[in-house]
């Protein structure tokens, strides 16, 4: 066992494979992630127990030193369709942990309520690096940098647990692809398809995820917000996808809370994003005062953006000019 691993089963219970597939955990597979050590845990969530698998390369030394957390998005769950992320992650010498969050995943009990997953993350943060007298985390238990990292809603939930001085004095940065902070109507969103259907979409960033993922699991990401293979446990009964609209609207464009992040951030957006329109999430993610970083890409959307192999290349670059900041501060 790995030394992050033990740091890691040390504060959260770890679980077997068996487990975490429950009833079929759709496109994971331990081949898919070689030269790598992974463990299984449960995760505690603001409403129920949730399941998360951490992902160790061997061979690096600088394996122990950083720790990703890794959100998926809204419909999605801890593998999928971010595991190419994880695996080129991996091969730059960073363990992720990747878990499903509130109403996601295949055998959680959770339950998804938008304001109240808000204090799933911090919970976590809280079991990883709390004071084990468990009063909280005014004083930090040694491990190793953590930072957060989300696509999509998970890119949101990471922002809103920033916000938070708890969290922050913990964190060593943030990073947001395609933060869902403005979500458009359905309708309005349609657009997307268009983008994901282009000749060069299938050649720069679909083609190379059939191994990953299959035919069947690229195809139905286009309808991520009716993607009747990853139900929600949804707490209410109206519609998901309003439920997201109306929270991120009151969350970010009313309370305005990107103001209070003091930690770096680096925010990956695509230019032609119908889901979470660039110009609307630009003018939200310009109020952050801390050190900020972004990059813009104008030719994908905001589907496109998960699948994009660019993404951990640039996650690697920022997380190392954190610690390079940090050890010449």
């Amino acid at each position: 066992m790995y030394t992050i691993e033990k740091w890691i089963a040390e504060r959260l219970n770890q679980t077997n494979y068996t487990k975490f597939e429950g009833s079929g955990r759709r496109h994971f597979s331990q081949n898919s992630l070689q030269d790598v050590s992974i463990s299984y845990f449960d995760v505690p969530l603001s409403s129920g127990p949730g399941t998360a698998f951490l992902a160790v390369p061997k061979g690096f030394e600088s394996t122990q030193n950083s720790l990703i957390i890794l959100m998926h998005g809204l419909g999605d769950d801890c593998s999928y369709p971010l595991l190419h992320w994880i695996k080129f992650l991996n091969a730059a010498g960073l363990s992720v942990l990747s878990f499903d969050w509130d109403g996601h995943g295949i055998n959680g009990s959770s339950v998804l309520d938008f304001q109240q997953a808000t204090r799933s993350l911090p919970l976590l943060i809280e079991r990883l690096y709390g004071t084990e007298s468990g009063i909280g985390l005014s004083a930090k238990r040694q491990g190793p940098a953590c930072f957060l990292m989300g696509h999509s809603m998970g890119a949101s939930y990471t922002l809103i647990a920033a916000t938070r001085n708890d969290v922050a004095r913990n964190i060593d940065g943030v990073i947001a692809v395609s933060p869902a902070l403005s979500i458009n109507t359905y309708s309005s969103a349609a657009g997307e398809l268009w983008n994901y259907l282009y000749p060069s979409a299938w050649l720069k960033d679909f083609v190379n995820k059939f191994s990953y993922y299959g035919l069947d699991g690229l195809f139905p990401a286009v309808g991520s917000f009716k993607r009747k293979s990853f139900p929600i446990r949804v707490k209410t009964a109206i519609s998901y996808a309003e439920q997201a609209r109306y929270f991120v609207s009151e969350t970010f464009e009313k309370r305005r809370i990107l103001r209070d992040i003091r930690t770096p951030v680096l925010w990956l957006h695509g230019m032609k994003d119908k889901i979470a329109p660039y110009h609307n999430v630009a003018s939200l993610m310009m109020e952050i005062p801390s050190g900020f970083f972004a990059h813009n890409d104008e030719k994908r959307g905001h589907l496109r953006m998960a699948f994009s192999d660019q993404i951990p290349k640039y996650c690697a670059s920022f997380i190392k000019q954190c610690s390079d900041l940090k050890i010449n501060k």
